[in-house]
């Protein structure tokens, strides 16, 4: 029998030991201890008003202890045959406690109903009166402020029906404002870089298009005013270039076209002159 109440102890970190009373024999066969003497006050701590029937637990000195009667006799003056006593471990109850732990300086408090069983993963030693009377009259979850030796906290705590015990979190008020303290920075530090990467988008958008387009229609202004002369150098390969390219050989053609056409007028002009005086000369003669 001592070797299966091992094997029990041993299957989970949450069992500090096992023991299994016999009263008929007046034995009790621990899992630590062996097999001993049964002692006569051994039914006291499994008896109200400490019992939680629901439940099946018990609390002395701040244990929590799970028992296992057969048979189950409802009549108080009969005991078992034998009662299975399982003594839940504290410190693995805080390794658990701990794990709930997201912010620093704050505490996990596991407390029963009736406040015979109290542990918590700080140094907390018990909760203030007025946070235990407040959870005892809501049993819902629930979020307010008080402060605890003249500091703000925050308590949030939830009610385990089916162990009689409530979950209670105490976070200090600042660490949370300063967590979210935190996040307005960095909304604030994003928001400044998001500007400054617009403002150097827009700087770069304008480099890029709006300048090559502005001295593009300098350009044709310059050309407007007879100004043939007028010649787009650019040291970009890309679209631009093309334009650029584009608008200096315009600029030579008509320049060439205007040079062809006035050559040629000067030349019809110089033919009609020498036309003129052709026929100036003879009547002269005459």
């Amino acid at each position: 029998v001592q070797k299966r109440l091992n094997i029990m102890k041993n299957s989970s970190h949450f069992i500090d030991y096992i023991a299994v009373h016999i009263p008929s024999m007046k034995k009790t066969i621990s899992s630590t201890y062996g097999v001993i003497p049964l002692t006569d006050d051994w039914i006291d701590h499994f008896s109200e008003p400490n019992n939680n029937v629901n439940s099946g637990l018990t609390y002395n000195n701040n244990e929590i202890y799970c028992n296992i009667e057969f048979p189950v006799i409802s009549k108080k003056e009969r005991n078992p045959l034998f009662l299975m006593e399982i003594k839940l471990s504290n410190p693995s109850i805080k390794t658990m406690l701990n794990g709930f732990n997201q912010y620093p300086d704050s505490e996990f408090f596991l407390i029963n109903t009736d406040s015979n069983y109290y542990l918590s993963n700080g140094e907390t030693e018990m909760l203030p009166q007025h946070i235990q009377s407040l959870i005892k009259e809501r049993e819902t979850v629930e979020l307010y402020s008080t402060q605890i030796e003249n500091m703000p906290v925050e308590v949030t705590y939830v009610t385990l029906k089916s162990v009689g015990m409530h979950l209670v979190s105490v976070v200090p008020t600042g660490i949370i404002f300063s967590k979210i303290q935190f996040y307005r920075y960095i909304y604030f530090i994003f928001t400044i870089a998001s500007l400054i990467i617009i403002m150097i988008f827009a700087l770069k958008i304008k480099k890029m298009i709006y300048a090559p387009i502005k001295t593009l229609v300098q350009s044709f202004k310059y050309l407007k005013t007879g100004d043939f002369t007028v010649r787009v150098s650019y040291n970009k390969t890309d679209e631009f270039q093309y334009l650029y390219e584009s608008f200096n050989d315009m600029a030579i053609n008509l320049q060439e076209l205007i040079n062809q056409v006035f050559e040629q007028k000067i030349l019809a002009q110089r033919s009609e002159l020498k036309h003129l005086q052709s026929q100036i000369n003879p009547h002269f003669l005459y």
